[in-house]
């Protein structure tokens, strides 16, 4: 595992065994692409491992979401096991979807879309059921959703192609690429999280929506908004 300063996210960063991973310290967020080597990991007695930031040679950063620590033990798995872990499978199934940007105009906000995709492109994922600890401690079921870097891509080509004529739709255009830019936005867009609004700046939305949803009536505070379509039996279910 290597930690590697950040780059643009047109850089070259975005190999298959690359992830990122934020790390708060001394109350700064600092973000850095998380290299995992599948084929030679090394063994550390717990004993050795400090928590606490005082053993030689290790500091705690933080702890795995549990989706995600299943995933990296998966990958290290297939390499020294025949049938890899014990976890289910989770099933990813591509959705296809639109995406909108927030236009604000003479104090009004309403919602244009930019780009929409076709479920084939694999732009965005829906993963599960899987079951969630609510705040309450209680387990709900529940779907993730998470894009892919490819969607990133798109996103920023469909705001650059915006025309400067209306002036908000341009402005807004703006405003969305400045936050593509932004490795934290950048991020909200790939975590596989459930719909609705992600992050800490909450800068982008996930939306399930019936085939032919009114999007310009959605509500939002998000500036991005990637709404992923599901058949009619499946949003009732």
């Amino acid at each position: 595992m290597k930690l590697m300063d950040d780059q643009d996210m047109d850089g070259e960063v975005t190999k298959s065994d690359l992830d990122f991973i934020r790390v708060r310290e001394r109350g700064v967020w600092r973000t850095f692409h998380l290299a995992w080597d599948h084929k030679n990991p090394t063994a550390i007695a717990w004993g050795d491992i400090s928590t606490t930031g005082v053993g030689t040679g290790f500091k705690r950063l933080g702890r795995l979401r549990e989706l995600y620590f299943h995933k990296v033990r998966e990958l290290f798995a297939n390499q020294f096991t025949r049938i890899g872990t014990e976890v289910p499978p989770l099933f990813p199934r591509a959705r296809g979807g639109k995406v909108l940007i927030a236009v604000t105009n003479l104090g009004r906000t309403t919602f244009e879309e930019v780009t929409d995709f076709p479920a084939s492109e694999g732009l965005v994922w829906e993963i599960g059921p899987v079951r969630l600890r609510k705040p309450d401690g209680k387990m709900e079921a529940s779907h993730l959703y998470q894009g892919s870097r490819k969607l990133a891509k798109r996103i920023k080509a469909a705001l650059e192609a915006v025309p400067a004529d209306p002036a908000p739709m341009r402005d807004a255009a703006d405003r969305c690429r400045d936050l593509l830019k932004d490795m934290g936005t950048y991020m909200d867009l790939m975590r596989p999280m459930k719909s609705g609004q992600r992050g800490q700046a909450g800068s982008v939305d996930f939306k399930k929506a019936v085939l032919k949803v009114n999007e310009k009536a959605a509500k939002s505070d998000a500036s991005i908004v990637v709404v992923t379509y599901q058949e009619p039996k499946e949003a009732s279910s």
